[in-house]
């Protein structure tokens, strides 16, 4: 924290070295400038002593209305980015049965898991990419290319699955919140031009906050959106989440599949079927193993309201040929 903190000084002090030198090279009587080096010096201080306080934003749960406003811009960003949704303006279009379907599917499982209130959403991404995403809010895609690679419903709701998980475990947002703070700091200490101003007014309202909350959705915060969106969508495709969060999403995906009558040995079958190159998500093969390890405690449990996974109560669903993606 004390290296941090001098970071933080030394960032403020530099930032601000044009305008102070500015101030303190003006003519003037030895009195105006002990007094010029004083303002500066109490301007700085009240940069670093304020942008410090940004660190109180790691660790504040987002709000709703912010978490909304941060989910919906980059679930754009994810739309626009693989190849758009696939709906389609004619209402019989095979297309929109799928978005139906996918939605049925996906806002059951949604509606048993520890954020039933969220208005989920889910869509098909006409891409032929491997691939499922889910921002805070509740948005859940999955792409043509995965949909090509599911065997059943199971399936399907497993991946979905685990990707709610994400959501209702805020592990985007606990990543948001250490980008949030860091912008926050670096804002603060320059605020040297139009736009860093603009940024700074914003992170000095949520440091006004209780609760730490940024207006996203106020025009005037409409570059600080972007600079937070972008934060995080590079910090989500470069790094992905903790293997931790993984496992743990894996592990509540398995658990509302059972919760909704689905097989989870579907899941951990279609686990196989990512590719490895590139991914940032643990090896297919050890959350497979965390899973099996899953199902021997869910067994050991023997709970009498609950179906055992491997029970033949539970369903797989054959996934009709018209419901398969079309290219």
């Amino acid at each position: 924290m004390k290296r941090a903190t001098t970071m933080v000084m030394i960032a403020a002090g530099s930032l601000l070295a044009c305008s102070s030198v500015d101030k303190l090279t003006r003519g003037g009587d030895l009195s105006s400038k002990v007094s010029d080096v004083a303002e500066v010096a109490e301007d700085v201080n009240d940069k670093v002593g304020r942008s410090m306080e940004c660190e109180k934003l790691r660790d504040m749960m987002v709000a709703i209305d912010e978490e909304n406003a941060i989910g919906g811009a980059i679930a754009v960003n994810i739309v626009g980015n693989n190849g758009g949704l696939m709906i389609s303006s004619d209402r019989k279009d095979v297309k929109n049965r799928l978005h139906r379907y996918i939605n049925i599917v996906g806002r059951n499982l949604g509606s048993q898991s520890d954020r039933p209130t969220l208005e989920w959403t889910f869509g098909v991404l006409d891409s032929d990419a491997f691939n499922a995403y889910s921002t805070p809010g509740g948005y859940v895609f999955v792409t043509r290319g995965l949909l090509e690679q599911v065997d059943n419903e199971a399936q399907l709701a497993g991946v979905l699955a685990h990707e709610i998980v994400h959501v209702t475990q805020r592990h985007a947002l606990e990543l948001y919140s250490a980008i949030k703070a860091n912008q926050c700091q670096t804002a603060l200490a320059a605020e040297v031009g139009a736009k860093e101003a603009a940024s700074a007014l914003g992170f000095e309202g949520a440091l006004d906050s209780p609760v730490g909350f940024i207006d996203l959705d106020d025009i005037a915060n409409a570059d600080l959106l972007g600079e937070l969106v972008n934060g995080l969508v590079d910090s989500i495709t470069t790094q992905g989440f903790a293997a931790s969060d993984e496992y743990d999403a894996d592990t509540r995906a398995a658990e509302l599949m059972l919760n909704a009558g689905y097989d989870p040995a579907e899941y951990k079958r279609f686990l196989a079927k990512i590719p490895t190159a590139g991914i940032t998500h643990p090896s297919n093969a050890r959350r497979q193993a965390r899973l099996t390890e899953w199902e021997q405690e869910k067994v050991a449990e023997d709970d009498p309201f609950m179906p055992a996974p491997g029970s033949s109560d539970l369903q797989q669903i054959p996934i009709r040929t018209q419901l398969r993606p079309i290219k």
